[in-house]
């Protein structure tokens, strides 16, 4: 099924009976791969409309590792939630040291420079090298859009897995509601475009 952006380019949507057949078991999750973990911050507040935080896990398995002879991508895990200030620090190195990623992307945004600080306090207190995560400038609406198209091509082409665990239903939710256009109508669309950040590690999709 095709949507079309603003600029009227067709955009791919999820095709949510291919998704419910794209999660795997936990004992599926692959042993060898590229751990690779995305953070999508937001402000901090209680409106129910407001953007969600939210800290995705993943493994890039190599293309030798599977039958299509591509890079696949397994989301392993997804914490999300409207945190306060003074525990998303502690959640970001709790998630870092869960899941040892090789890299962690985290996105900077307009007024995260405080939360730069006190997340680069928490790594030293906890002993992680602040060079395990790299802050990248958050990119346009019509950037995310594209991101997530890309998610979407991924499980169009089979190449995209999600390990069963209870935040499957806000993920599902968010893919099942993501219209393709730049402003998404005030959906939710945190967990799924924390998860196209994962995709950052995979060339020519």
């Amino acid at each position: 099924m095709l949507s079309r952006s603003r600029s009227g380019v067709p955009v791919e949507l999820f095709d949510m009976g291919r998704l419910g057949r794209q999660i795997r078991h936990a004992s599926f999750t692959p042993e060898e791969g590229t751990r690779v973990v995305s953070i999508d911050t937001s402000g901090c507040t209680d409106d129910p409309r407001s953007d969600l935080s939210a800290l995705v896990a993943g493994i890039i398995v190599s293309p030798g590792a599977n039958a299509l002879g591509k890079k696949e991508l397994w989301v392993t895990d997804c914490r999300y939630g409207r945190f306060a200030p003074d525990e998303l620090p502690r959640l970001i190195a709790q998630f870092v040291i869960k899941h040892e990623p090789q890299r962690a992307l985290i996105e900077k945004i307009n007024g995260s420079a405080f939360l730069r600080v006190l997340v680069a306090q928490e790594f030293e207190r906890l002993g992680i090298n602040p060079r395990k995560l790299t802050w990248q400038s958050a990119r346009n609406k019509a950037a995310k859009t594209e991101r997530i198209s890309q998610l979407v091509r991924l499980s169009r082409e089979d190449r995209l897995r999600l390990i069963a665990a209870p935040w499957n239903d806000e993920w599902l939710k968010e893919a099942s509601a993501w219209l393709g256009t730049v402003t998404n109508s005030g959906r939710h669309e945190d967990c799924i475009d924390a998860s196209a950040g994962l995709a950052a590690g995979i060339v020519a999709l």
